[in-house]
């Protein structure tokens, strides 16, 4: 019975030994001790914007390229809800800003207006940058990303 019990106590103890050496191994993920991480893991973010102001827009704008800097274009699936206030910041009024968009939709990300603020403040994807789309329900749409695991930001 003695030789049983030490070969169970050795064999516990190995795996306890891979298991710790498993966890310290190097292959960790590193994304937040400063390096990049070599795994081509899609980052999938959606951002909320339903503020009024360029400040809060190029903020907004300042983070989705700083994402796509951190984890190149191609691992990164961005998109860009805009309601209420913020379905401002899509209208085809404002040639920088547009500027700005159209180089980001070029590199990937995508951007949404809201269709009941559109249809509640009289105005249709006509009104819109080129480079935006729109969703029946803006806030619906940043439900549904999230429950599909997307990450969520709250832009402005």
């Amino acid at each position: 019975m003695k030789p049983i019990l030490i070969l169970l106590s050795l064999l516990m103890g190995g795996q306890a030994i891979t298991s710790l050496a498993a966890y310290s191994s190097p292959k960790r993920d590193t994304a937040h001790s400063g390096r990049k991480s070599t795994a081509a893991a899609k980052h999938r973010i959606v951002f909320q914007v339903s503020v009024d102001g360029q400040e809060q827009w190029q903020g907004v704008l300042a983070n989705v390229e700083n994402l796509q800097k951190e984890f190149g274009p191609r691992n990164t699936q961005i998109e860009v809800v805009c309601f209420g206030k913020g379905v401002d910041m899509l209208l085809n009024t404002d040639a920088p800003l547009a500027e700005r968009i159209a180089k980001d939709h070029a590199a990937g990300v995508t951007f949404a207006a809201c269709q009941n603020t559109l249809r509640a403040r009289k105005l249709s994807s006509a009104d819109l940058l080129p480079s935006a789309s729109t969703v029946p329900s803006g806030i619906a749409e940043i439900v549904r990303r999230q429950e599909a695991g997307w990450a969520y930001i709250k832009g402005g």
